[in-house]
C-alpha cells in the first residue's frame, strides 16, 4: 500500500475522540475500606484510582498535590478527620467528595461540606451506583461551565441585560436589574425575581463571567446576588456571614467571598 492510499485511509477513519479519566482518591484508614471502594469503582471505566491514603494528614497532602477529580473521603481518620480535611482544602479547592462512614450523625456537617454524597459502611451496592452516577454528572457539568466559560471569553460576549425564560408554554424577557439573586440548581441556575423564579440552562460560572461585577457579586459556590438589593450582612457561624435582601430573604455569604465582596460593595 502506498504512502497516498495510507494516508487516505487515516483520513477516512478518524481516530475515536479520546475520554479523559476521572482520577479518584480513596482515603480510609481501614485497608479492607479502601479495598471495597477499589473494587467496585472497577465498573466504572471512566473512574481511575491515583492514589490511596490512610490518614488524614495523608489525605490533605494528596488532595494539594495531585488534584484529584473526586475524593472518596473517610469521616472518622487517624489525625485528622475527613470533615477537618474537606475544611483545610476549602469549598473553592475542593475536589468533588463522597464521604463514607459507619456513623450517620455526620451527615449535616458532610453536606455542608458539599458532599455529593454521603455512604453508611458497609457499603451498599445500589447506593454506591447512584453516589457514582451523581459524580459522574457534576464532573460532566463542571467540564461543560469550562468549556461554556473558556468560549464565553474567546468570543468576548458582552455583559447580559436581559434573560429569555420559558414559563408556563411561553417566553418571558426578565431584565437583569430585576433579578434579586441566583441560585445554583443542578446543572441549571435559577432566578429569583420578587414572588417568581425561573429556571434556566445556564451554570453560575458562566453567569458570573457575564453579569456586570458592578452590579452582581458571587457570594457562595452556590449563590450570586444583585447587589443593589443588599440591606445588610452579619456574622453567622465559622466565619460565614448572612446578607439579608430587600425581599427579606438571607442568603449565607462564605468566608471564601467574604472579602472579595466587602471590596465590591465599598
Amino acid at each position: 500500500m502506498s504512502v497516498t492510499q495510507q494516508t487516505a485511509n487515516r483520513d477516512a477513519f478518524p481516530s475515536p475522540t479520546v475520554v479523559s479519566p476521572y482520577r479518584v482518591l480513596i482515603v480510609d484508614d481501614e485497608p479492607l475500606g479502601r479495598l471495597g471502594v477499589r473494587a467496585r469503582l472497577k465498573n466504572y471505566g471512566r473512574f481511575v484510582v491515583q492514589r490511596e491514603c490512610s490518614t488524614g494528614n495523608e489525605a490533605l497532602a494528596a488532595i494539594r498535590a495531585l488534584a484529584p477529580d473526586l475524593v472518596f473521603l473517610d469521616v472518622r481518620l487517624p489525625g485528622m478527620s475527613g470533615l477537618e480535611v474537606a475544611r483545610r482544602i476549602g469549598p473553592e479547592k475542593m475536589p468533588a467528595v463522597i464521604f463514607t462512614t459507619a456513623y450517620d450523625q455526620y451527615a449535616f456537617e458532610a453536606f455542608e461540606a458539599a458532599a455529593i454524597d454521603y455512604l453508611l459502611k458497609p457499603l451498599d451496592e445500589a447506593r454506591f451506583a447512584r453516589a457514582v452516577e451523581r459524580a459522574r454528572r457534576l464532573l460532566e457539568a463542571s467540564n461543560r461551565a469550562e468549556a461554556r466559560t473558556e468560549s464565553a471569553k474567546s468570543t468576548c460576549d458582552p455583559q447580559l441585560e436581559r434573560f429569555w425564560v420559558k414559563t408556563c408554554g411561553k417566553v418571558v424577557l426578565v431584565p437583569v436589574d430585576d433579578v434579586d439573586w441566583i441560585a445554583a440548581e443542578g446543572d441549571y441556575a435559577r432566578l429569583h425575581v420578587r414572588d417568581r423564579s425561573y429556571l434556566i440552562n445556564d451554570s453560575l460560572t458562566v453567569l458570573e463571567q457575564r453579569l456586570s461585577p458592578a452590579h452582581f457579586a458571587r457570594i457562595h459556590r452556590s449563590t450570586i446576588i444583585n447587589l443593589g438589593r443588599v440591606v445588610e450582612f452579619r456574622p453567622h457561624l465559622n466565619q460565614d456571614h448572612i446578607i439579608r435582601l430587600r425581599s427579606g430573604v438571607e442568603v449565607r455569604l462564605s468566608r471564601t467571598y467574604y472579602r472579595r465582596f466587602t471590596e465590591v460593595i465599598k
